[in-house]
């Protein structure tokens, strides 16, 4: 009973980790897309110092449910609509629907703004 309860504590904060930390350095990695291959994934989630043993997490906020349920087969009870309902309430960012490519600033190549002498 203790150490189911001490797991899924583990298992919340690793949510929470993967939640706030994966889809920036997946962005820095590999650029802004709304899924990533699962070898991205897990480069983005060793080189940010995750939890190997919580991955599960980062495949189910970045890979097609078809695909998540391929690799997870054989791990018992997380669900894929839960995990990622879990991670977009933990976010400090836009949750998984919203991670794609952010509309494109019309300003910023328009000359829009004071332009800076060259000294």
């Amino acid at each position: 009973m203790l150490t189911a309860f001490l797991e899924a504590r583990r298992f919340n904060a690793a949510i929470t980790r993967y939640a706030n930390v994966l889809p920036r350095q997946l962005r820095v990695d590999y650029g802004q897309s709304a899924t990533y291959t699962p070898g991205q994934i897990e480069h983005a989630a060793r080189k940010a110092g995750l939890p190997a043993a919580y991955l599960v997490i980062g495949y189910a906020m970045f890979l097609p449910e078809t695909v998540f349920a391929s690799l997870t087969a054989t791990l018992p009870g997380r669900g894929y609509a839960k995990i990622r309902a879990i991670a977009a309430s933990r976010t400090r960012h836009p949750p998984a629907a919203a991670w794609s490519a952010a509309p494109e600033n019309a300003e910023a190549f328009a000359g829009a703004g004071a332009v800076w002498p060259v000294l």
